[in-house]
């Protein structure tokens, strides 16, 4: 009896190959539909968009006007057309398309802010202002339209009601930058540095990098350096706040907490300054650390929650603060920071690392604006 032939896995596969051929069909790739206008007004706005970016806005504006009437129900393409006559100087013709924008159902912040930014170029101050406080009515959460209105007001040297407009920004809109920045140089310079401090190192870590965060890392060092003062008797003062009441303390029936500058932030900054006698960038950072570690361990964290601490802790934990307060104030004192850097580049290196892996992300959960002090 003769034995089957042994079939091998080669000519299986020959076999199903040669079955796929003769029996399956031939698939046909189907051509790809050509792109809708909508669609083509979507590249030509990503080209015009570089162009802008490089300068060469006379090609950009036609590219832009297709853009509008190919899909004429979207306010992004009459913006960048806007945003493209601004960058020309021609605020004028940039507002007549804005205008048409701002009562429109799918208008934006963004739209108020530079209609309005427009008025003022033209020193339409009055238009500009009324544009500003339209769009903070229609978009009351808008740290920009806050922040417009804050420097309206800064023009006029109203320098409190400037600060109710940045506070407010920074409430409704933490993730928001530019009201930090304002915030942290008004108060850097009033009586109440406490909150500069505050805001303003909330801001380096919002804005990394910037020339305007240079400037607030160097007005951070020297509001310490003014405001801890060593004597020749090896005393020293801390004077960070003149508050001897919050607006709590005017509310009937109600207790209202002491005020933070004089009754912690002081208090706990004067232990940390004890075994120091002078102010430079590797002694702040001593003084910083040992506040912290002070804060947490007294339980002010529970009484005064911050999110800047809270932040400053976990970079504690991660083993990270010196490099993190040398980063911080480095513009205040360049050549410790320098001298620093030359005998720590791997710690740099790391911090760096792990910096870029963990930015301060401040939300509606995650804030700090001071009037949570005096609630």
């Amino acid at each position: 009896m003769k034995s089957a032939p042994k079939f091998s896995i080669t000519c299986f596969l020959s076999l199903l190959f040669l079955l796929s051929v003769i029996v399956l069909p031939a698939q046909t790739k189907k051509p790809s539909a050509p792109p809708s206008e909508k669609q083509q007004a979507i590249l030509k706005a990503r080209k015009a968009e570089a162009l802008i970016d490089s300068g060469k806005i006379d090609e950009a504006i036609p590219l832009l006007q297709e853009c509008i009437t190919a899909d004429p129900a979207s306010v992004d393409y009459p913006y960048e057309l806007a945003y493209a006559y601004c960058t020309q100087k021609k605020d004028s013709m940039a507002y007549t398309v804005l205008e048409s924008l701002l009562d429109r159902p799918n208008t934006t912040d963004v739209i108020y802010q530079l209609a309005g930014n427009c008025q003022d170029n033209m020193f339409h101050v009055a238009q500009a202002k009324e544009i500003y406080q339209a769009g903070l009515k229609k978009f009351p959460t808008s740290g920009r339209l806050n922040m417009e209105c804050g420097q309206m007001e800064m023009e006029l040297k109203e320098y409190n009601r400037a600060l109710v407009y940045y506070e407010s920004g920074i409430e409704k809109d933490p993730k928001f930058a530019s009201n930090y920045y304002w915030a942290a140089k008004l108060f850097c310079h009033s009586s109440e540095p406490v909150w500069g401090m505050v805001y303003g190192e909330l801001f380096v870590l919002l804005e990394p990098g910037s020339k305007r965060s240079d400037e607030i890392s160097k007005l951070l060092f020297d509001t310490y350096k003014s405001h801890i003062k060593f004597r020749a008797d090896t005393t020293f003062t801390v004077s960070f706040s003149k508050q001897t009441s919050t607006a709590g303390d005017t509310v009937k029936g109600k207790k209202a907490k002491p005020p933070f500058g004089i009754s912690v932030y002081e208090p706990i900054l004067g232990i940390a300054v004890l075994k120091e006698t002078s102010i430079d960038i590797n002694s702040l950072d001593r003084i910083r650390k040992r506040f912290l570690e002070d804060y947490f361990s007294s339980g002010n964290n529970k009484k005064y929650p911050n999110l800047l601490f809270d932040y400053q802790n976990e970079v504690l934990k991660a083993g990270q603060m010196e490099a993190y307060n040398h980063w911080l104030l480095m513009e205040g004192d360049k050549e410790g920071f320098k001298k620093w850097h030359a005998q720590n580049k791997a710690r740099w290196v790391s911090f760096g690392n792990w910096f870029k892996d963990h930015p301060l992300k401040p939300d509606q959960l995650h804030r700090f604006y001071r009037a949570q002090y005096e609630q």
